[in-house]
């Protein structure tokens, strides 16, 4: 059965990407929007000298961090979910050409499915 999970009227017209852990969060490549049960939730992400600009997002369900992926600055952005810090930046030339990605926050690796359609494999330093 066909139900409307969510509790508020929020619009989401031109959001394009969606990363689920507890919380579900969405992006139109400008900002970030976080529900919670159906109810969207107070949420801003620390601001940086160059602001993040949102194409993918990542999360885990055991993890309490959202990815980010910002190709145009070829960085990842490690965010904490409860309260928005950046907890890490990750930057690597191969991010420009990303079209998807996925972590493995235990062994520091980021797989990146680029434009060319191959598979990198990347080490997560900051």
């Amino acid at each position: 059965e066909k139900s409307n999970w969510l509790k508020e009227n929020v619009s989401l017209n031109g959001f394009k990407e969606m990363a689920i852990n507890e919380n579900i969060f969405i992006t139109d490549g400008k900002e970030i929007l976080k529900f919670f049960k159906g109810k969207k939730q107070d949420f801003s992400i620390e601001s940086l000298n160059m602001p993040l600009q949102p194409e993918k997002l990542f999360a885990r369900e055991d993890e309490p961090y959202l990815y980010i992926l910002d190709a145009k600055n070829a960085r990842i952005a490690k965010i904490d979910t409860i309260d928005g810090t950046i907890t890490a930046q990750y930057y690597h030339p191969e991010l420009e050409q990303a079209k998807s990605f996925v972590t493995d926050e235990a062994n520091k690796v980021l797989y990146i499915l680029d434009k060319n359609g191959s598979i990198k494999k990347v080490i997560m330093t900051n």
